[in-house]
C-alpha cells in the first residue's frame, strides 16, 4: 500500500507505495482511511535532535485517522462502518498517514451521522490525551457527577485544553481555565468557572490565588517552564500533570508534577514508552487501557454518547491545500501533499488550527 513513512536518513519522511497492507488479528478491525488529523508529535521525527525515538524507517506517520471499516474480527462492528481513532504512528508501523490501517476494536468510535468525518479525523488523539490526563493522572472523577474538587487549565484554548475543558464543565467539575484573552469569551460560553488571560502571567497567577486559594489539581496544556512555574505557583499543594515534559524551575515537595504518553493507553508496551524516565507497569498500562475502552468501545463508550449529545464539540478542522493535487484521485498525490504540509509544519509555516488531511478516495 501507499504510506508516509520515517525515510531512511534520520530526520527525513518519504511516500512509499511498498509498504504492506496490515493484516487483522483478534479483535480488530481493518480500516481504509479517508481523512488523517495532524498533530505535533509528526514533525518530532524531522527534529534531529527529538528524532532519535523515531528511527525505524518502516514506521508508518500519522496518529488521528477516520476511515471506513473494510474487514472486522468482532460481531458488534460490521463492514462499512464509518469510525474514528488514534493509533501510535511515528513510533511504530501503526500509523494513519497510509491507505489503510488495522485497529483495536475496542478504541474505534463510530461515527455520528450528523458529524463530519474530517471533524471527527482530528478528535481523538486531542481528546484522549485530555482524557488521560485529567483520569488516569490527576484522578479526576468524571462519571460520578459529584461536584469535584476544581482543576486549573492552563492552555485552555489549545486542542487537548478544550476537550479537557468540555470533559470537565459535562461531568459539572469547576474549570478555572487561562487562555489568550481572544479565547476567554468563548471559554466563559462553554460553561467554565473562571477564565484569565494568560498574557500577563503574574497578574493571573496573583488572581487565580486570590480567588482560589484551596487549588490542588493543574493540567498544564502548554508545558513551557514558565506554564509550569505558573501553574505550581498557584497550587497550594497536591498534583499538576504536563503534556509536554518540563519541570518547574523552583521545586515545591508538596506539589506532585508528572509527565506521562497517551500510548499507556494502548494497554501494552511501546518503544515510544521506553523514553520515558520509568515506564508505565503492566498494572498502569490495564488501568489506562481500560480508561480508553470505557470511552472508545464503537457505539458503547461514552465518547460515542456524549458525542450524540453535544456535550462533547469536535473542534473546527482546516483541510490541507495539496499544492496543485487537492483535485488528484489518488492517494500517491495525497501522501505527497502531507509529505509537504508536516515539512511546513516543522518549519512553522502551517496555519493556526487542528489540521486534516484528506488520504482516501472513497465516499
Amino acid at each position: 500500500m501507499q504510506a508516509l513513512t520515517l525515510g531512511r536518513a534520520p530526520g527525513t519522511i518519504e511516500v512509499r507505495t511498498d509498504v504492506p497492507v496490515p493484516r487483522p488479528g483478534d479483535n480488530e478491525v481493518f480500516v481504509e482511511i479517508l481523512y488523517a488529523g495532524g498533530n505535533p508529535p509528526d514533525t518530532y521525527v524531522l527534529d534531529p535532535v527529538r528524532s532519535a525515538a523515531y528511527q525505524h524507517p518502516d514506521n508508518v506517520m500519522g496518529s488521528d485517522f477516520a476511515g471506513i471499516v473494510r474487514e472486522s474480527n468482532v460481531s458488534h462492528i460490521a463492514v462499512g462502518e464509518k469510525v474514528c481513532g488514534w493509533l501510535p504512528g511515528n513510533a511504530t508501523t501503526r500509523g494513519s498517514f497510509a491507505q489503510y490501517a488495522v485497529c483495536d476494536a475496542d478504541l474505534v468510535i463510530r461515527c455520528p451521522d450528523d458529524i463530519p468525518m474530517e471533524q471527527l479525523a482530528a478528535l481523538p488523539f486531542s481528546f484522549f490525551t485530555a482524557l488521560h490526563g485529567l483520569v488516569c493522572e490527576l484522578n479526576v472523577d468524571l462519571q460520578s457527577g459529584n461536584k469535584g474538587p476544581a482543576v486549573l487549565v492552563w492552555g485552555a484554548g489549545t486542542a487537548c485544553g478544550q476537550y479537557a475543558v468540555q470533559l470537565l464543565v459535562q461531568a459539572k467539575v469547576p474549570v478555572v481555565a487561562v487562555s489568550a484573552q481572544s479565547s476567554l469569551e468563548s471559554l466563559q460560553r462553554k460553561g467554565v468557572s473562571a477564565a484569565y488571560p494568560r498574557e500577563d502571567i503574574p497578574q493571573t497567577c496573583a488572581a487565580i490565588r486570590e480567588s482560589w486559594p484551596d487549588l490542588e489539581l493543574a493540567l498544564d496544556c502548554f508545558g513551557s517552564t514558565e506554564t509550569v512555574d505558573a501553574c505550581a505557583s498557584v497550587l497550594r499543594r497536591g498534583h499538576m500533570h504536563v503534556l509536554v515534559p518540563s519541570q518547574p524551575s523552583v521545586s515545591r515537595p508538596e506539589v506532585k508534577v508528572t509527565f506521562a504518553l497517551i500510548h499507556s493507553m494502548l494497554g501494552r508496551p511501546t518503544d515510544v514508552l521506553g523514553m520515558l524516565p520509568v515506564p508505565p507497569t503492566p498494572e498502569k498500562l490495564a488501568a489506562d487501557y481500560k480508561v480508553a475502552v470505557s470511552y472508545a468501545s464503537f457505539d458503547r463508550g461514552h465518547l460515542y454518547r456524549l458525542l450524540r449529545q453535544g456535550a462533547i464539540q469536535p473542534l473546527p478542522v482546516q483541510i490541507w491545500p495539496l499544492d496543485g493535487t487537492a483535485e488528484a484521485d489518488d492517494s500517491l498525490s495525497r501522501l505527497s501533499g502531507i509529505k509537504s504540509a508536516i515539512e511546513q509544519a516543522a518549519a512553522g509555516q502551517t496555519p493556526s488550527g487542528k489540521i486534516v488531511h484528506r488520504v482516501g478516495t472513497s465516499t
